[in-house]
């Protein structure tokens, strides 16, 4: 907490202002002024607070699943229900996303179904590069091991898949490369290959 990671993908999803340094993205520079900027180059951000940041809470699941994909569900002016209708239930479904029915308001699932759908509003405009800050946090055990799976899944679909997370455990589940971060800036790379016990991120933590 405070080293800066939050702030470096804000930054890359075009929310906060890159005041130094360049983006890359296979190999060629981008720039990216806003998340519309980020969302055309392929990139999608699953906030820390999603209930500040991920979700209209006053809105349905289906409202908060396609705000995203609204420019692939639409003709002109107008949503195509059925368009729409197929897309949200195919992910309910694909996440397991505990909900009575596609038009029930958001606020009142579950932290761990809340994230769920704010992970397939993302994955439904299927990006390159997915970002996740916190993906676990305030969900339960269950939920969790579904969303962590989710993330294995599509990195071996070929996706690039950024995790922020305070958890080491969880972190070496998933990671195939970790990244420590010290007051914004990357002091240590580590291939999960070379990491034998949660004590060796430990031990590299605490040696910044």
């Amino acid at each position: 907490m405070g080293s800066g990671r939050s702030e470096t993908v804000r930054a890359l999803f075009g929310i906060d202002k890159i005041t130094d340094g360049s983006v890359k993205l296979n190999g060629k520079v981008v720039n990216i002024h806003n998340p519309l900027d980020a969302m055309k180059l392929g990139l999608a951000l699953v906030p820390e607070d999603r209930r500040e940041e991920g979700l209209i809470l006053g809105h349905s699941v289906k409202e908060n699943l396609i705000l995203p994909i609204l420019d692939k569900v639409s003709s002109k002016l107008f949503v195509q229900e059925n368009r729409a209708n197929e897309i949200v239930e195919d992910y309910i479904q694909k996440l397991n996303i505990k909900t009575d029915n596609k038009n029930k308001i958001i606020s009142l699932l579950s932290g761990g179904n809340q994230q769920k759908v704010v992970l397939a509003k993302w994955l439904a405009n299927s990006p390159d590069i997915l970002i996740l800050d916190e993906p676990t946090s305030g969900v339960d055990i269950g939920a969790k091991s579904e969303i962590l799976k989710v993330i294995r899944e599509l990195a071996n679909l070929g996706k690039s898949v950024i995790i922020i997370s305070s958890e080491i455990t969880e972190l070496l589940a998933v990671s195939d490369r970790l990244l420590i971060y010290h007051q914004g800036v990357v002091v240590d790379s580590i291939q999960r290959e070379n990491i034998k016990a949660e004590e060796d991120v430990e031990i590299a933590i605490q040696s910044v």
